[in-house]
């Protein structure tokens, strides 16, 4: 992982676009868990419980990083 100037999920390789399978498990958790009602503190402390790294500079995830996922 590098820095989170992509979308959380994403990479760039060779100039495409592409999915990062490890990451994707990643953002399918976080629907599933905020189409069950969960707000956005406690998803992040889902993840970080689970050690679960948003990214290598920041790696604990907080309730503003997880905004983008379903604005």
């Amino acid at each position: 992982m590098t820095n989170r100037k992509i979308l959380y999920g994403y990479r760039i390789r060779n100039g495409i676009l592409e999915i990062v399978p490890e990451e994707q498990q990643t953002v399918n958790r976080i629907f599933s868990l905020y189409n069950a009602g969960a707000s956005y503190q406690g998803i992040s402390d889902a993840l970080n419980q689970g050690n679960i790294p948003y990214s290598q500079e920041v790696p604990l995830w907080n309730k503003y990083s997880l905004l983008f996922f379903t604005k």
